[in-house]
């Protein structure tokens, strides 16, 4: 008997998912206050405060954009409001600064990760400011697709009301 040799075929098609989460999307100060003996605080959500009181003084909290797609992803970021925007228009002293960190990669896009930056300078209020570009993309990869934003407020001691300024993040493949 002669043998009979067949051949089958396995096909699939995976598709390209460009996607992030944010795992932790808030950033809470919650209620506080400036010290009347000063005239302005300063807090961050790395937990470090001078001249706030009341939750302001131990804060530690970030929002973490997370790569849960399959591909590269380049991370945009729109900020909604500058620190005159987010703390008052008679606040010559307002500051609001956001710093991205991670343990896992360090992004590369239009400015320095590493330290805090004000917004409204490298940080285009209303417009797209580029966190992760060609350099460096967020990648898909378990060990290096997180990235942490926190935030750094200097409050005028004639700052008042319930304030907070919409963060838009983006994700695109290159």
């Amino acid at each position: 008997m002669v043998p009979m040799n067949k051949t089958g075929t396995v096909n699939l098609s995976v598709t390209s998912t460009t996607e992030i989460n944010l795992t932790d999307n808030t950033i809470n100060f919650g209620a506080g206050y400036v010290d009347g003996t000063v005239n302005n605080c300063t807090v961050d959500s790395e937990g470090n405060s001078n001249g706030c009181q009341g939750n302001w003084a131990s804060v530690n909290d970030a929002i973490l954009i997370e790569n849960t797609g399959n591909t590269d992803a380049q991370i945009d970021l729109v900020v909604q409001k500058n620190a005159t925007g987010l703390l008052g228009p008679n606040s010559t002293a307002a500051s609001f600064q956001i710093k991205f960190k991670s343990a896992e990669i360090a992004c590369s896009g239009q400015f320095n990760l590493s330290s805090f930056t004000e917004v409204g300078e490298n940080f285009r209020v209303g417009t797209g400011s580029n966190i992760c570009n060609s350099t460096s993309y967020l990648k898909p990869d378990n060990s290096q697709d997180q990235l942490n934003m926190t935030v750094k407020l200097r409050i005028p001691n004639n700052a008042t009301g319930t304030l907070g300024s919409i963060i838009n993040i983006t994700a695109t493949y290159p």
